[in-house]
């Protein structure tokens, strides 16, 4: 058996861990979230003087307050969405299908919630964002498997 042989079944065992898993489809899960936050700031940004000067003044700004929204909606917390989707993969790939998915989802959150600062005085949306990325990754697999471990 070769070196590539060797280092392609390594990388694919890596792969099939729950924990890995969990994160990639987690992240698939994610891709409805980004392409409809990604379109908002690009209808919201585009830079045409003539179509900024509409959307600024359409509606007396109804349709760019519109973009900010769905913007803020999905760029503004998506460490708190990416927190849910990993933590709800983690909860389908366990073998007991029996255990109630909506508690490890509440504790995931909770858990990134207390984590990310919200209990503390400068917390602002900016905590929720792309920012906390990693500390959503984190506090979705681990408070899911401490979930999982502790009550089942």
């Amino acid at each position: 058996m070769d070196v590539n042989t060797k280092l392609m079944n390594i990388v694919n065992k890596f792969q099939q861990t729950n924990l890995i898993r969990s994160i990639r489809d987690g992240l698939v899960n994610m891709i409805p979230v980004l392409i409809i936050g990604a379109f908002a700031l690009i209808f919201k940004s585009f830079p045409v003087p003539a179509y900024q000067t509409f959307i600024t003044t359409f509606g007396n700004g109804f349709l760019l307050e519109l973009l900010n929204f769905v913007y803020s909606a999905t760029f503004g917390v998506l460490s708190v969405y990416m927190t849910l989707s990993i933590s709800r993969s983690y909860m389908k790939i366990q073998k007991n299908q029996e255990v109630v998915h909506g508690g490890a989802l509440f504790v995931s959150v909770l858990c990134f919630f207390i984590l990310s600062g919200a209990l503390l005085e400068g917390f602002g949306l900016e905590n929720m964002g792309p920012k906390s990325m990693l500390l959503a990754i984190i506090a979705g697999l681990g408070a899911s498997a401490l979930y999982c471990n502790f009550f089942y």
